[in-house]
């Protein structure tokens, strides 16, 4: 990583299980920033001071500023053209997975190109107080091009058609980075908190696999619903949605990697009724993230 770069990573416990999913900015050569889930905060914190107890060789110093900073993530294809009118920083030249140090609406600021819906936009950290101003900056510039406020319902919506992990449903302590589908995230070839575990497991080939299902009809599959295979429960359903992009109900959940077979069904039982669900390929829809016509 060069200075501004930011990684996306798995966190692990020993056994390869995941403690949390991150994104971690390099700032400078010495100094890393690390955004996790905000409902993981303190478990993150502790587990990552543990990890140190147990390796004094390395010098670093840790500290949870969490309750220093707020967040706004900006998202939408037009995001660019309507940020770029409260910073003077050039977002053309803004690549996306990285980071700057910007000001925005006169706000000191530590923004990234990244966010949780798929699409383009940016990801904005500021202090408690000045995030307030940065918010309503957005709100009011934005107000006639259709920005709105976003609660964590279109969030889910949003991750969820383009297959974006939810810790807590998708992944957690019990499932492992190789089976969840994020192996671009996992260098093997390096040490790591639980690489051992998932090498082995890497050579062998993971047991299950998180798959990529779509629905007709109208009932929506929930989190821990069964998925059955000629009748026997083989799996479960970790997020489900009615995706609006595609017009379809969706669903992913884990099932044995040996029938994992994009174009084959298996059911879904949904409140009492087995309901037919066929297997296809990540995502549901491409957002504009990453895209060079993003613009």
């Amino acid at each position: 990583m060069q200075d501004g770069d930011i990684k996306y990573s798995p966190l692990c416990y020993e056994d390869g299980g995941e403690v949390d999913d991150l994104l971690a900015y390099r700032l400078t050569e010495t100094h890393m920033l690390l955004v996790v889930n905000a409902s993981n905060t303190e478990k993150d914190f502790l587990h990552i001071l543990s990890i140190h107890e147990q390796h004094p060789e390395f010098q670093v110093e840790i500290t949870n500023l969490s309750d220093q900073y707020g967040q706004v993530a900006f998202q939408g294809p037009e995001a660019e053209a309507i940020l770029q009118t409260l910073t003077d920083f050039d977002l053309t030249q803004f690549k996306v997975f990285t980071c700057h140090e910007i000001q925005i609406a006169g706000m000191k600021t530590i923004t990234s190109r990244t966010g949780y819906t798929g699409e383009d936009g940016f990801e904005i950290l500021a202090s408690n107080n000045d995030i307030v101003t940065i918010w309503n900056a957005i709100l009011t510039t934005g107000k006639t091009k259709g920005v709105l406020p976003c609660g964590l319902g279109s969030r889910d919506t949003l991750r969820f058609e383009v297959c974006l992990w939810l810790y807590g449903n998708d992944i957690d302590k019990t499932t492992n980075p190789l089976e969840a589908g994020q192996t671009f995230a996992v260098k093997l070839e390096k040490s790591f908190v639980g690489s051992d575990i998932l090498c082995a497991i890497s050579e062998q080939g993971p047991t299950r696999k998180l798959t990529c299902f779509e629905l007709d009809g109208k009932m929506i599959p929930r989190h821990g619903m069964e998925i059955f295979h000629q009748g026997k429960p083989v799996g479960y359903v970790t997020s489900g949605s009615y995706c609006p992009k595609i017009n379809r109900i969706a669903a992913m959940g884990y099932i044995p990697a040996d029938l994992f077979a994009i174009g084959s069904s298996l059911d879904i039982q949904i409140r009492g009724k087995m309901v037919p669900a066929l297997m296809v390929k990540k995502p549901f829809y491409k957002g504009t993230s990453g895209r060079k016509d993003r613009r």
